[in-house]
């Protein structure tokens, strides 16, 4: 009887295993792009100002700048 059971659980984690490995390996990579898709921002460039001072405004890639364009 302990045959069987070492059997019986044997072929349960060799079914079982792969399924997990999958999931864990899905769940990191769908943490990750999270995490890059937050961190993404626009390139450097001039675009509408959301100060509404002027038309446009610098974006430098990380922050707005004081730079302006009519």
């Amino acid at each position: 009887m302990g045959d069987s059971v070492t059997l019986f659980l044997g072929i349960v984690i060799a079914l079982v295993l792969p399924v997990v490995l999958v999931v864990v390996a899905l769940t990191i990579g769908w943490v990750g792009e999270r995490r890059r898709a937050r961190t993404r921002t626009a390139p450097p460039g001039w675009y509408a100002d959301p100060l509404h001072e002027a038309p446009q405004r610098w974006w430098d890639g990380a922050r707005w700048t004081a730079s302006t364009h009519v």
